[in-house]
C-alpha cells in the first residue's frame, strides 16, 4: 500500500513539475521581458502562484526522496558477504524507459496545458482557441516545448527507476547465493565419572569380612 501511494505520488509530482515548467517557457519565449504581465493579462492569478510553488516543493521533495533511497539501495547492496551471483533481470532497458516515460509525460502535459488554458482564457473574456491551441500563433513553439520538457524529465524519472531496479536486482541475487543458516549440532551426552578423592577412599566404609572357613 505505501509503496503504491508513492508511486501514485511520483507520478503526480512528476506531471505537475512538467505542467508548471513547459507554461513557464512557453510564455517566457512568447513574451520574453513581459512575462510576468501576460501571466496576469491571461488570468493567471493567485492560485497559479501557488500551484508554481507547491510544484517546487514537491519536486524538490522528490528529488531527494529518491536520492535517499537509491543511498540505501546502494548501501545494501555494497555489504561485505559471498560472491554475489548473476543478477536477476533488472526489467525494460533505460532507452525503453525514457521513451515510455516521456510520450506519457509530454501527452499528459500537452493535454493539460490545452485545457488550463482555455479555461484561465475564458475566465478573464479572452477567445479560446479550444484543441488546437498549443498550435495556435499565441503560443509559439508550444509543441516543441512541451516535448523537450518531457525528454528532460523523463530522463530523470527513466535513470532513478532504472538504477533503483538495477539495485533490487542485486539485492535479490546476494540474498539467494548466501549461505542457508546452520543449526548448531547438539552436545553428545559424556556421562560423569565419579571423581577420584583420597579422602572419600580413606574414610570409606570398609566391606565386610568373609566369613572363615569352619
Amino acid at each position: 500500500m505505501a509503496r503504491r501511494s508513492a508511486r501514485v505520488l511520483g507520478v503526480l509530482g512528476t506531471t505537475l513539475v512538467a505542467l508548471v515548467l513547459a507554461h513557464s517557457l512557453v510564455f517566457l519565449v512568447r513574451y520574453g521581458s513581459a512575462y510576468g504581465e501576460a501571466l496576469a493579462h491571461a488570468g493567471h492569478d493567485l492560485a497559479w502562484t501557488i500551484a508554481v510553488v507547491s510544484s517546487g516543493v514537491l519536486g524538490a521533495g522528490l528529488a531527494l526522496a529518491g536520492l535517499f533511497q537509491l543511498y540505501r539501495l546502494g548501501a545494501g547492496g555494497s555489504m561485505p558477504g559471498p560472491s554475489v551471483g548473476r543478477p536477476d533481470d533488472p526489467g525494460p532497458s533505460l532507452t525503453s524507459r525514457w521513451l515510455t516515460t516521456s510520450v506519457r509525460l509530454a501527452a499528459t502535459t500537452a493535454i493539460l496545458l490545452t485545457i488550463q488554458e482555455n479555461v484561465e482564457r475564458a475566465g478573464v473574456g479572452l477567445p479560446t482557441p479550444g484543441i488546437g491551441l498549443l498550435l495556435s500563433a499565441d503560443y509559439p513553439w508550444a509543441v516543441v516545448i512541451v516535448a523537450a520538457v518531457g525528454l528532460a524529465i523523463g530522463l530523470v524519472v527513466a535513470l532513478y527507476g532504472w538504477r533503483r531496479d538495477v539495485l533490487v536486482a542485486r539485492l535479490r541475487a546476494a540474498r539467494r547465493v548466501s549461505p542457508p543458516a546452520v543449526a548448531a549440532p547438539a552436545p553428545t551426552w559424556i556421562p560423569l565419572r565419579p571423581v577420584a578423592s583420597v579422602l572419600g577412599r580413606a574414610r570409606g566404609l570398609r566391606a565386610p569380612p568373609r566369613a572363615l572357613p569352619t
